[in-house]
């Protein structure tokens, strides 16, 4: 019974990609009123271009990234996250564009996100992995067992109702439907 819970959903139990990277940022300036605008962009856009020459050039290392750039509000050094966690951080576009760069001892980029532009440093890509069942047994069985638990409960309060005739009052009657 487990093993058929488990194929009838195998998706959920899979390990999703995870990606390792390091990035610089650039801010793009906002405008009184803290909105940016396409010029904005461009300037960053420009000093990211000097800024991934130098990078590149200069072998710079993802640990010594720090040492270029803007202050990001988030890490700097990314291991093996997925791709929510780096959405939650910069946006899904730029976290959709960070995954499929491929993986390189090169500098990348820029790539636009909700804060500004990065440049990135992409040292692994671990695809999504379809899990055995003994590897996922505890967790199969977990969730089975939760979702039984469920049922037999939404199961005990449709019996319980069915004890009962529920009456609409004629003032209620045009706010309620019944089931």
């Amino acid at each position: 019974e487990l093993k058929a819970f488990f194929e009838a959903h195998r998706d959920e139990f899979q390990t999703p990609a995870l990606v390792t990277f390091a990035h610089v940022f650039l801010k793009k300036e906002s405008k009184e009123g803290g909105s940016t605008d396409a010029a904005s962009t461009n300037v960053a856009n420009q000093r990211a271009a000097s800024i991934l020459v130098t990078l590149n050039n200069e072998a710079v290392p993802a640990h010594s990234s720090t040492q270029y750039g803007d202050r990001f509000p988030y890490r700097v050094n990314y291991v093996e996250q997925s791709a929510a966690v780096v959405a939650s951080h910069m946006g899904q576009s730029a976290a959709h564009r960070i995954f499929e760069l491929p993986v390189s001892d090169a500098w990348q980029g820029p790539i636009e996100s909700d804060w500004g532009v990065h440049l990135i440093y992409k040292q692994a890509h671990l695809a999504a992995a379809e899990p055995d069942f003994h590897d996922v047994a505890q967790s199969v069985e977990m969730r089975w067992r939760d979702e039984a638990r469920i049922a037999a409960r939404r199961l005990a309060a449709e019996q319980v109702i069915q004890q009962y005739e529920v009456v609409i009052g004629p003032d209620l009657e045009g706010i309620f439907e019944p089931q």
